[in-house]
């Protein structure tokens, strides 16, 4: 190595695995300051593995890497960070931006002045002929989308440029021009840079090219050296001849000695390029940037947790990200008036229509079977009284078909034609009579005769509607009884149940499903929204690789989990209105307590689900995954929070788990403040905050720990 010069990357002993595949085994590599390193191999060697290591997104099994005499990843080495540019193989690109935006974007995450980020911006706009600055980049073509990937990572002038796949889909004018911008740019500017490339040939413009097979290096030296070493007249054939010989298991594997080579044929390559149009452009455009030392970027940070440039930069991210999807906004603020709205008009209500199979064997009188026409109650007279007992079954809430005979009524049940059946005796109207006039005399059940019953048959396949059946009858026995008692000068209490039931402590004496499950159901959405702004957001960032660009680009774990929860707060809180609006306002759900106590509840349990909604999306490597995780487990939690069923209904086990389902306690503590009125001196109300804090503070921690081990 010449005096003076110095190592930009060095590797050494590289040795990675996932599992019993071996993806790098003892590979070294070394790379000049100041000079273009190709790294030449084919798909799967290794290459893209080799780099996320150099820019601290992987850690070695084995081995050391050194970037700009540093460890990648340790505190205060810029790597990853600003001292790095880096293009990875995927564009990775936010599709909702614009293309100024986008370098906008990447402008404030490395803390760029305004000035020189539009100097910048406006040069390689036009180097890389890019396309109208106000177009989305979701209409790009693919050629124009890794262009402005290109540009993105160039715009901050870093000390090391990692371009992996650069000039992939680009014609090859527009290849000569980059392959000539970057030249420059290193002999120029003494910056460094490693890029990988399928076009094995334009490789040989580079002053280092390393051939890179089988997760190890195979050899690495200037183009005209490996073309002389090897006879041959293209790297192409260069390569091929290396992959044969370590097919034959031939140690042909050169290992640098110590320091980096330094041969005089490392220059030839960049000197031996022909003058092109585009030169005087290329370097027209260069003096028009003033180059300076990526440590003069101006990052100001918070309290050393963050910087308030990067934070900008996601804020801005997520809003437009959130705001130019219209289905996202429909999703996020239309859902919740929908799902109120379904739950107030379809949830909870009374059965109507249902049908009864009515066979009327009493008062076999013309006309007297099917009950037509009205039937006045004259005082004590207890004549026709099946018709009479019919006329009493609410006529919304019932349809009366009548058939002939208790079989063929039966049968209806059993075709699904109708709920129930009711037979009244030929005898009903003489025994209820009987019944009635020596009440006082009846000293056992066996002096009531059968015949002075009701027979009711129903189908119980749907316990709600055969309750409410069951129900229904038996008040509109007690409406009959106490109208014949009445008019003959009867204790109306004869016909009732001993049991005195006077206005209850809370609620009403008629209450709905609706009242009981309303305060579950909007813990429940709240939680639900909570889990679903945030399930797909780094999942999806990380499946397109937005979120290992940005975390190279020097933003933190906590940034991002910070930036996420700050939008989707917001977010939230409007959710919440809408909900609390809608729910309470425009629809009536009872609410006696404190509304304050309501809302800051529902708050808390939409924090609760956005941490979850963090844990998932953290955890998994897809968007479609996080997404069948979320579903697949809020249906048990659903289910086990008492939103439809009490707890004391559950089993012994699953009872015993309730309480720790994230969303129980809360639901218990809404029931309280809405339905009784209670405050925070009960504890069912405070045990609910209590959950819900604890649970954020569980869900946050894991969240944490999943990035760390993650190096996300």
């Amino acid at each position: 190595m010449a005096a003076g010069e110095r190592c930009a990357v060095r590797v050494r002993g590289a040795r990675l695995q996932y599992g019993r595949t071996r993806v790098l085994q003892g590979l070294d590599m070394s790379v000049l300051q100041g000079t273009i390193y190709g790294l030449l191999g084919a798909s799967g060697c290794g290459k893209t593995t080799l780099l996320s290591c150099v820019v601290g997104r992987r850690r070695l099994c084995s081995g050391e890497v050194e970037v700009l005499g540093v460890t990648p990843g340790t505190v205060g080495s810029g790597v990853p960070g600003r001292r790095i540019g880096y293009m990875p193989q995927e564009t990775a690109l936010y599709k909702t931006f614009t293309v100024m935006e986008t370098l906008r974007y990447f402008g404030w995450i490395f803390g760029m002045k305004p000035q020189e980020f539009v100097k910048r911006a406006e040069m390689l706009l036009d180097l890389l002929e890019m396309p109208d600055k106000h177009k989305l980049v979701q209409f790009l073509s693919g050629g124009q989308k890794r262009r402005l990937s290109f540009a993105a990572a160039l715009l901050h002038d870093s000390e090391v440029l990692i371009l992996d796949e650069p000039t992939v889909g680009l014609d090859p004018v527009l290849r000569d021009v980059i392959w000539q911008y970057l030249l420059r740019l290193v002999g120029h500017g003494g910056k460094t840079v490693i890029l990988t490339t399928h076009y094995i040939e334009e490789a040989r413009q580079a002053h280092t090219v390393g051939l890179m097979r089988n997760g190890r290096l195979m050899d690495e030296d200037s183009p005209n050296n490996l073309l002389n070493k090897y006879g041959c007249d293209s790297l192409e054939d260069v390569f091929l001849q290396l992959s044969v010989r370590q097919e034959r298991r031939t140690d042909v594997q050169i290992v640098p000695d110590e320091g980096c080579h330094d041969e005089s044929g490392q220059q030839d390559a960049g000197k031996s390029i022909a003058p092109s149009e585009r030169t005087q452009f290329i370097d027209k455009q260069l003096a028009l940037v003033t180059h300076h030392d990526a440590g003069d970027n101006h990052v100001e940070e918070f309290c050393n947790l963050m910087s308030v440039d990067r934070m900008k930069a996601l804020l801005f991210k997520n809003y437009i990200s959130v705001f130019r999807d219209p289905v996202y906004v429909s999703f996020i603020f239309g859902l919740c008036v929908f799902a109120v709205t379904c739950v107030w008009v379809g949830f909870g209500g009374t059965p109507r229509g249902l049908r009864l199979a009515v066979v009327n064997h009493d008062s076999r009188g013309a006309g007297a079977r099917r009950c037509e026409g009205s039937r006045p109650l004259a005082a004590c007279n207890l004549t026709d009284l099946g018709c009479r007992f019919i006329a009493h079954l609410a006529a919304d809430t019932f349809y009366k078909d009548f058939y002939d005979s208790r079989e063929s009524a039966a049968e209806a049940v059993r075709r699904g034609r109708a709920w129930g059946s009711l037979y009244f005796s030929e005898n009903f109207t003489s025994e209820v009579a009987d019944r009635v006039m020596s009440a006082h005399s009846i000293t056992s059940h066996r002096d009531v005769p059968d015949s002075s019953n009701v027979q009711v048959r129903l189908d119980m396949s749907n316990k709600v509607i055969g309750w409410m059946i069951w129900e229904e009858l038996h008040a509109t026995y007690m409406r009959f009884a106490d109208s014949i008692l009445s008019s003959c000068d009867k204790n109306v209490r004869i016909a009732r149940v001993p049991l005195s039931f006077k206005e209850p402590v809370y609620g009403s004496m008629t209450p709905s499903f609706l009242t009981f499950a309303a305060p579950g159901v909007l813990n429940m959405m709240m939680y639900f929204f909570g889990v679903a702004l945030t399930v797909w957001g780094i999942a999806a960032e990380r499946e397109e690789g937005l979120l290992n660009r940005n975390i190279v680009a020097g933003v933190t774990s906590f940034e991002i989990m910070f930036s996420y929860f700050l939008t989707q707060f917001v977010l939230m809180c409007c959710q919440a209105a809408l909900l609390i609006g809608f729910g309470i306002f425009v629809y009536d759900f009872h609410c006696a307590g404190s509304l304050l106590l309501v809302v800051c509840l529902i708050l808390l349990q939409g924090i609760s689900g956005m941490c979850y909604g963090f844990v998932i999306s953290a955890s998994c490597q897809t968007e479609r995954t996080a997404i069948h995780i979320a579903v697949g487990s809020l249906v048990p939690m659903m289910i086990l929070c008492c939103v439809v069923w009490p707890a004391e209904g559950m089993y012994g086990v699953l009872r015993a788990i309730s309480p720790f389902v994230p969303m129980t306690l809360p639901v218990h503590s809404m029931r309280a403040v809405m339905l009784r009125g209670w405050g925070m001196e009960h504890f069912d109300v405070y045990a609910g905050f209590l959950g819900s804090s604890a649970w954020i503070l569980v869900l946050a921690a894991a969240c944490a720990l999943i990035f760390r081990v993650h190096k996300l």
